[in-house]
């Protein structure tokens, strides 16, 4: 039996044993609270997009980004609209991570692009990018989130799956647990077990304790929708009141329902402060 072991003085440790060590320590994903996360955004300037300042971890090797970085969408197709993926892409041939983006396949429905994940290629999804038939820019609402953020995760069951949804304040509340005592919001999401089918429900979390909203914008799934993800209008933490205590009491409030929505799951990411 062979038998292994490092990092030590005077040791040398190559890039394949250090990648099998490190990716140990956290999953992939978008590192929080450096810069801006590494959000994507387009502006309606062209066929790009740009992502903001950020830090990653990809399968043991660390990437950062200090200031925002401009991405070239290529040409419209003139008949079908097609989903493009933006990624970062570890390659341990080249020893680099960096910014790129996959072309989708023009299709009547598209699908997006498949990531890589292998031995040589290790790419993680940050955005999709809607490219419409015949279209010369790029505006705010073809791009979804598609980043992972590393950090704790609760979830929240706030109303039942067969339940349909009313516009309430508190149609639930819940406990902020002792491991995340003085620990940042950095996202809420939330979920439909069945989506409704005009109108986007929105969600606002509300502290008793602190007396305010949490978001500065409030949460929002499309009509059709199963999840916030993909919303049009993205949710977003206010900071100054996203640290929390241990034994704050949150209210959930729907302040719209859309029609026949049913069952709501809220899906929250927290950072140690």
């Amino acid at each position: 039996m062979t038998k292994i072991s490092y990092p030590f003085d005077d040791s040398v440790v190559m890039q394949s044993q250090w990648s099998a060590m490190a990716q140990n320590w956290l999953k992939s994903g978008v590192i929080p609270g450096t810069g801006e996360n590494l959000l994507v955004y387009a502006d309606s300037t062209g066929m790009q997009v740009k992502v903001k300042s950020g830090a990653a971890w990809i399968k043991g090797h660390y990437f950062m980004s200090s200031s925002e970085e401009v991405l070239q969408i290529g040409a419209a197709d003139p008949t079908n609209p097609r989903i493009d993926r933006v990624i970062l892409r570890l390659s341990w041939i080249n020893k680099v991570i960096d910014l790129a983006v996959l072309t989708g396949t023009p299709a009547a429905n598209p699908t997006a692009p498949t990531l890589t994940q292998s031995t040589s290629v290790w790419e993680i999804g940050l955005a999709l990018v809607r490219v419409n038939a015949q279209v010369s820019t790029i505006s705010a609402d073809k791009v979804s989130d598609d980043r992972y953020l590393l950090g704790r995760r609760l979830s929240v069951i706030c109303v039942p799956y067969d339940i349909g949804l009313v516009v309430k304040n508190g149609v639930t509340q819940f406990t902020i647990p002792k491991w995340a005592n003085n620990w940042k919001l950095l996202s809420a999401e939330a979920g439909l077990h069945t989506p409704s089918t005009s109108g986007a429900p929105t969600i606002q979390l509300y502290s008793l304790l602190q007396a305010q909203n949490l978001l500065s914008t409030a949460i929002s799934i499309d009509a059709n929708a199963y999840t916030s993800y993909s919303a049009s209008t993205r949710s977003a933490v206010n900071p100054v009141y996203a640290t929390l205590q241990t034994g704050e009491r949150i209210r959930v409030d729907v302040t719209a329902a859309g029609t026949n929505a049913k069952g709501l799951e809220l899906f929250l990411i927290f950072q140690e402060g």
